[in-house]
Parts: C-alpha cells; sequence; structure tokens
C-alpha cells in the first residue's frame, strides 16, 4: 500500500496557483478582530474557488485558522469578544467549527512538507487518509525528507 500511496502523491504533484496567498503570515494576534475576521474572509474565499483540486489552498487556510485561533483567545481573554470560537466560525467565517478543525490538524501535521503545497488533490481525499500518509512519512527518512523539501 505505502508504494500506490508514494505513486498516488507523485503523480498528483506539481500542481500550480497563480493567486496571491501570502496573507497566511498578516494574521497578528493582537491586531483588532475585524481585521482578523477579513484576512480569513480573503483566504476562504480562494479556498473555495480551489478546495476541491488544490491541498496548497487548505494548507494555508488551516494555518490561518490556527493563527485566528490564537488571536480569538487572545482578544477574549482581553475582554474584547464574546462567545465560543464555534460561534465566532459561525458567526465571522460562516464555516463549521468540526471542519474547521480538519483544516488545522491538517495544517499543523502537514504544513512543514513543502512539496505537500503542490499536490493536487482534494482536501477531503487527503483527510480521509491522513493516518496513512503521516505513517508513510515516519516510517521511511528518505520519504520524509522529499516531502520537506521544497
Amino acid at each position: 500500500m505505502d508504494d500506490y500511496l508514494r505513486n498516488h502523491l507523485v503523480n498528483v504533484f506539481f500542481i500550480n496557483i497563480a493567486e496571491n496567498l501570502h496573507v497566511v503570515n498578516n494574521i497578528n494576534i493582537k491586531a483588532p478582530i475585524e481585521d482578523v475576521i477579513n484576512q480569513l474572509n480573503k483566504v476562504k474565499q480562494v479556498w473555495n474557488r480551489h478546495q476541491a483540486s488544490l491541498l496548497k489552498v487548505s494548507l494555508i487556510f488551516g494555518m490561518n485558522l490556527n493563527k485566528a485561533f490564537r488571536a480569538f483567545e487572545f482578544h477574549k481573554g482581553a475582554g474584547t469578544i464574546e462567545g465560543t470560537w464555534n460561534q465566532f466560525l459561525k458567526k465571522n467565517i460562516h464555516i463549521s467549527s468540526p471542519y474547521a478543525r480538519k483544516l488545522r490538524e491538517i495544517a499543523r501535521r502537514f504544513s512543514v512538507f513543502k512539496k505537500f503545497y503542490n499536490l493536487g488533490i482534494p482536501f477531503t481525499e487527503f483527510y480521509k487518509r491522513r493516518d496513512e500518509i503521516g505513517n508513510m512519512l515516519e516510517s521511511d527518512a528518505s520519504v520524509k525528507l522529499f516531502w520537506e523539501t521544497p
């Protein structure tokens, strides 16, 4: 099965996206929460257009969600916002908490693997196989190195 997965991932490799997704680094924990919401919605628009064909957009959206969660916690601790993360996502980003959790998990586990950003694979397929992919990366150092290097 490892060979099949390895071959399948390589076959969907090297899909590029022309859109500028530098916004991942623009979320500042201490920024006004309205700015965080605007940044997330910009990334979500790109994600909506490409989520079915490009893993990169889902990884970036997940990273943005991870940063936004830290910003949410900062603002909640400062008393500038109320409610739960789930309520925040539904009201401002219009995404369910369970789906956001999946995006955040994939970003946490796989965003360091730079070649994954060029995979033309739907997020749902990657998510279903995340444990298998994680095991593949951990079981073979050369495979892990391949996917880590740009």
